[in-house]
């Protein structure tokens, strides 16, 4: 396929969806609103020009490139002194991604530490108990303990 330039037009249109409005490349191309282009170009092109979620931009502006010593160094210490240590505290250590730290981790067969396993199933039962709320918001049905349907006030307030 060949490549083509981005007409004035095209250009107009990513820079008022993208960048005024906030659309992501996703529902630009969704939205057939540039029809003779892939979503990997729009992506492509919205990066080019800047249109981008401008936070996201900066986390990837100061994201931390571990250079060869620095990652012998890194994955030496997943191996010996990390392997207790949660993958939070060794990104704080180390100045890096959580991210970062549990690709090495699976990439030198690490598991998580007895700590992290514990905090994932935390996680989880946190996530069900505030089930019943989220489902309420989500769907504007009535709250099962109080029989609110208030979404505005507190649930069990009156306020």
């Amino acid at each position: 396929m060949q490549k083509r330039k981005y007409s004035n037009e095209e250009l107009a249109i990513l820079e008022l969806y993208g960048c005024k409005q906030g659309w992501t490349a996703r529902q630009i191309f969704e939205a057939g609103l540039l029809p003779n282009r892939s979503y990997q170009s729009i992506s492509k092109a919205m990066g080019r020009q800047g249109y981008g979620d401008p936070v996201r931009v900066e986390i990837a502006k100061q994201a931390k490139r571990l250079r060869s010593e620095e990652r012998k160094n890194f994955e030496q210490f997943i191996l010996s002194d990390g392997l207790n240590l949660s993958s939070k505290r060794i990104s704080e250590l180390w100045g890096v991604a959580r991210s970062t730290v549990n690709f090495y981790r699976r990439k030198l067969g690490v598991p998580l530490s007895w700590y992290e396993a514990r905090t994932v199933v935390s996680i989880e039962e946190d996530h069900q108990r505030k089930a019943p709320g989220v489902e309420r918001r989500m769907t504007g049905k009535p709250d099962r303990k109080t029989g609110d349907r208030d979404l505005k006030r507190k649930p069990g307030t009156g306020t």
